[in-house]
């Protein structure tokens, strides 16, 4: 089971399996696409049962601001967390997050950060992160 939570309010989150399909808000349509997948708009997460597939999540802006998110995986029966904490995102920006749990479970690098910065659809910047991810370190790798 895949569990993603993102600061509910000012942003779309959603996620997309490797068939293009999708789960969460787009445009402030509840979209349910992914097999075994509910969006609780209550809460603003994505649970995903019985994951057996890769998945990209993506927050999409619609009010500039920081947002919080915590993104959860069992890899060999035992959970684990992905962090990012305080991340800022500004009006009509994208940030699509790809993670290699197994990575994340050895203590690696295994999320993968993309990021549209003008609102063109197409992600300008890449940065990396362990298990968490810090205000701090996002602007340090933004800035490179």
């Amino acid at each position: 089971m895949e569990n993603v939570n993102i600061k509910k309010g000012k942003y779309e989150a959603r996620d997309y399996d490797s068939s293009g399909r999708v789960t969460g808000l787009i445009n402030g349509e509840i979209k349910e696409e992914i097999p075994d997948s509910i969006y609780n708009e209550e809460t603003g997460d994505v649970i995903i049962m019985n994951s057996k597939d890769s998945y990209i999540y993506e927050i999409y802006d619609i009010e500039e601001g920081n947002y919080k998110m915590e993104h959860s995986s069992i890899v060999n029966g035992r959970p684990i967390i992905f962090k990012a904490q305080n991340i800022p995102i500004y009006l009509g920006q994208t940030h699509r997050y790809e993670i290699n749990w197994g990575a994340l479970a050895r203590g690696e690098d295994g999320t993968s950060i993309s990021i549209d910065l003008d609102s063109d659809v197409k992600f300008e910047k890449t940065i990396n992160s362990d298990i968490k991810l810090s205000c701090e370190e996002f602007y340090l790798q933004i800035e490179k």
